[in-house]
């Protein structure tokens, strides 16, 4: 059972391309002269903007700050990434945290909620990787103001631990671990982590596929299934979202599509967690979509943007 997609985007709150001020859709998409970088534009798809990176290498994975004023990415530069951040407009960019040593990669940084810190994916070097995924990683913390890392929870393969997102009140994490068999993913699910203490609570099965989870200011965890940018094509399950309270009752599927059909990742709530934004796949063609927090029709962003539009991030108004 498909959803009716419409053809223009909810309007509330958009910004005009005469320059007033409003909310940005951020996103992820190619760079002129290769890799990756970021853009922004309006509500309705209009006035997108490269944003101004005087960076080393791709950028990737981009996370608004609570206030709209910044941004957080990794970096890669060949097989190695690193954390950064610059302003709205992509001034200023500075390396936040530098992978090397017994750092392997870094991923997927998270703002918390009230500005002081940023989480992150900490791929552990030691012992290297063979073939496949690396041998351990961790969810670690930075303060912004003070630069100290800590680590918040940790998991060696088997089992791998990733994309962590705050809770509203900044005590939680919701994260997505995977499990793995001879270097291939056999399963992932949605776990809740306490920040203090790293207790960890599974909220969805392995056999679910679970990724990329989000927290909503009202309390609400979104999630999607055989990730677009994990399984490319050629997953072996319907790729939907999904929602759940943070105690892992009332899972309600939102969207139904089969196997080889339509496609969702890298789900985000808006700030005002009435609705989930996310990277939508239709026939070959990604842009960026929503969907109400309770389910319903998508509604996709057009844009005269010429290439594909991943991870998109809703900022409030600065």
């Amino acid at each position: 059972m498909g959803l009716v997609v419409a053809a223009a985007v909810l309007m509330v709150g958009a910004t005009s391309a005469a320059g007033s001020r409003g909310p940005r859709i951020l996103f992820q998409s190619l760079a002129p002269g290769g890799g990756d970088t970021f853009y922004s534009m309006n509500l309705n798809g209009s006035d997108v903007q490269r944003l101004q990176l005087d960076i080393p290498g791709s950028a990737i994975s981009p996370d608004w700050s609570p206030d709209g004023r910044r941004v957080a990415f990794a970096v890669q530069v060949g097989d190695a990434q690193s954390i950064w951040t610059a302003d709205a407009d992509g001034k200023n960019a500075k390396e936040l945290f530098h992978c090397a040593g017994a750092c392997l990669g870094t991923d997927f940084p998270a703002w918390s909620p009230d500005g002081t810190s940023i989480a992150f994916t900490y791929l552990d070097a030691n012992p290297p990787p063979t073939n496949g995924p690396p041998s351990g990683d961790s969810i670690r913390v930075i303060d912004l103001a003070s630069k100290r890392v800590r680590v918040v929870a940790t998991s060696k393969l088997p089992l791998l631990i990733d994309l962590a997102r705050w809770s509203p009140d900044g005590k939680r994490m919701v994260v997505e671990r995977d499990k793995f068999s001879n270097g291939n993913q056999t399963g992932s699910r949605i776990e809740v982590i306490r920040v203090r203490d790293g207790r960890v609570t599974p909220i969805t099965p392995f056999s679910q596929f679970g990724f990329h989870p989000d927290w909503s200011r009202r309390n609400l965890i979104a999630f999607d299934t055989y990730d677009l940018l994990a399984y490319r094509d050629g997953a072996p399950g319907g790729s939907n979202l999904f929602t759940v309270l943070p105690n892992g009752t009332h899972l309600k599927q939102l969207t139904h599509f089969k196997v080889g059909g339509n496609r969702v990742s890298a789900a985000t709530f808006t700030p005002d967690g009435k609705r989930i934004m996310f990277t939508y796949q239709v026939r070959g063609s990604r842009s960026a979509a929503f969907i109400a927090s309770g389910g319903g029709a998508i509604t996709t962003v057009p844009t005269n943007h010429g290439g594909p539009v991943t991870h998109p991030r809703l900022s409030r108004a600065p």
